[in-house]
């Protein structure tokens, strides 16, 4: 989640439900970054903050130690709200990350992910702590040096490395609307490039979330079969329910299906009413079993649910194919 998702009044409601996920077992490794924290810092120290070329904060050595300042700041605080509710938290950047620099000279202790310390994390999970990992990291290449790396980048990579079930991107805008400002539930990964390309008349994106939609798409790339842009309040909603929340952008090539053309929604339900025997979904053909897929995964029917005994979760459609086998 962003710095300004931690400074919001959801936040506390976020740590709840995570405390409330680390109770059913769920591990869960929190990477926050703090670009509104490091600019307070930095109006404060130097009435200006620092400037920005191509979208990324130029870091020099006091910006740095700032943004590791601000990091601390930050952990310690999130560690603090977690204790509230019971749970113990541990901050284990920058020494956890291992970070490459992009291009000294143009944005000076800048660079993208690396690789991470599996191990220490994994240590820390098996003990039900919650794993709090921040935006500063230590070059790999000089692991005396720390340096600047975009927390979305941090949280894929991690992911990756970690062979984690999902990442779950958490933002004050809760997701990517379309022209009319209509939540996008769902991207395929070619949808997502077209929005990225200006090609999709229906989805414009602003700034920040263009950028966004452009770590989804690169985290997809890396292997992530799905990436879930949502609201700090919708945590629950996304992981026990059938609908979920905010916008998944995933990789076709996982199972997943683009929604049903209002055409097609009734021959879909009556494919559905056929399949149904002794409490399991039973297609005649390649053709029914894409178009039942179809339904459950857009329309998530509760009856249907309860006839397969509730459980396929949402986001893995291809577990279907063993009950309907």
């Amino acid at each position: 989640c962003g710095g300004d998702v931690v400074a919001s009044a959801d936040f506390l409601e976020l740590v709840k439900d995570i405390r409330f996920l680390t109770l059913q077992g769920i591990k869960v490794v929190l990477v926050f970054g703090c670009g509104p924290q490091l600019n307070e810092r930095e109006l404060l120290e130097f009435g200006e903050v620092s400037r920005k070329v191509d979208g990324i904060r130029v870091t020099d050595s006091t910006t740095l130690e700032d943004l590791y300042l601000a990091s601390q700041e930050i952990a310690q605080d999130i560690t603090d709200k977690f204790v509230v509710f019971g749970q113990e938290a541990v901050y284990l950047s920058p020494d956890v990350v291992l970070g490459e620099l992009i291009d000294y000279h143009r944005y000076e202790n800048v660079g993208t992910y690396f690789g991470c310390c599996v191990e220490a994390i994994q240590v820390q999970l098996e003990v039900g702590r919650v794993v709090l990992v921040s935006a500063c990291a230590v070059q790999a290449a000089r692991q005396t040096t720390y340096i600047n790396i975009n927390a979305d980048d941090v949280a894929s990579g991690v992911v990756v490395s970690l062979q984690a079930k999902k990442l779950l991107m958490v933002t004050s805008v809760g997701g990517i609307f379309d022209n009319d400002d209509v939540l996008v539930p769902h991207l395929s990964l070619t949808r997502a490039k077209r929005v990225l390309d200006g090609g999709d008349a229906r989805t414009a994106v602003t700034c920040g979330m263009y950028q966004k939609l452009i770590q989804c798409v690169k985290s997809v790339n890396l292997g992530i079969s799905r990436v879930t842009v949502l609201a700090p309040k919708d945590l629950l909603k996304e992981v026990y329910t059938t609908q979920g929340a905010g916008t998944m952008v995933f990789d076709a090539g996982y199972g997943y299906i683009e929604p049903l053309a209002a055409s097609e929604r009734g021959v879909a339900y009556g494919f559905f009413l056929e399949g149904v025997e002794d409490g399991y979904l039973k297609p005649r053909s390649l053709e029914k079993f894409m178009a039942i897929t179809k339904y459950l995964y857009v329309y998530k029917l509760d009856h249907a649910m309860a006839c397969i005994g509730g459980l396929v979760p949402h986001e893995d459609c291809l577990e279907l194919q063993c009950l309907w086998s």
